[in-house]
């Protein structure tokens, strides 16, 4: 393989619900070199300790054969998808200087409320995330995210997300604020809207880090990394697309 080829690499295993205390999760890892590994984390596991926490992705690892595991970059409990984590300190210190240079292109999908006015939308704001979380500080500090459409169902959409900045809470609070929640968003999100989603038995947050792309700083290998949806999120889309077709 030739230094500047992009190595892709996607999960093919349709994941199920996994229970909070299951370590069976292994096999929810995408791909694992000599410096990191991307793991589709289910939702529902937290990534680290909490105030409330029980088990966590970084505990669960550590359970197994590693020695050292560090995560290299956030994940909201109840978000599903790709995370990377770091198997030494090289690598992982290096990570942090590509993510505050904005070299790691992330990309998040989601079923939202309603369908978006534009294909492509900018939403760029400052000193606006505090208005819907006192504890997030973003005082003179912009956040910025690009939302796309992919396909819109009767009264939902699902879209792809691409943050420019990372703040927490970001992606969701950009789309509540622009008036496209996030399905099943119990923080942020429409009670009503919800509610219908619930009734087509799906009650996770219907948000999923669909992939990150990235160039290893230790080899200098390129990955496209892709993670599948799970089953609840697979099941919501072919509802919603039959009452859109019906």
């Amino acid at each position: 393989m030739k230094k500047n080829d992009i190595i892709n690499v996607t999960n093919e295993i349709k994941i199920k619900n996994i229970k909070k205390n299951n370590t069976n999760f292994i096999k929810n890892i995408i791909i694992e070199t000599e410096n990191f590994i991307a793991l589709n984390k289910p939702f529902g596991i937290a990534v680290h300790n909490g105030t409330k926490s029980e088990k966590n992705i970084i505990d669960l690892i550590k359970n197994k054969e590693y020695e050292y595991i560090e995560l290299c970059h956030r994940l909201d409990k109840n978000t599903s998808g790709c995370i990377i984590l770091a198997k030494n300190k090289d690598f992982l210190s290096n990570f942090n200087k590509l993510i505050s240079e904005k070299k790691i292109i992330k990309e998040y999908h989601a079923i939202i409320k309603g369908n978006l006015e534009k294909q492509k939308i900018k939403i760029k704001t400052k000193n606006k995330l505090n208005l819907y979380n006192s504890k997030i500080n973003d005082n003179d500090k912009y956040s910025e995210t690009v939302i796309k459409n992919i396909e819109n169902y009767k009264n939902a959409s699902l879209i792809k997300i691409m943050p420019i900045t990372g703040r927490l809470h970001q992606i969701r609070i950009h789309l509540t604020h622009i008036g496209y929640p996030i399905a099943n968003d119990e923080k942020y999100g429409n009670k009503t809207f919800n509610n219908e989603i619930k009734k087509y038995g799906s009650s996770r947050m219907i948000l999923h880090a669909k992939a990150i792309n990235f160039t290893c700083p230790i080899t200098k290998k390129r990955f496209n990394i892709h993670a599948e949806y799970d089953y609840e999120f697979t099941k919501l889309i072919e509802k919603l697309k039959g009452i859109t077709n019906a």
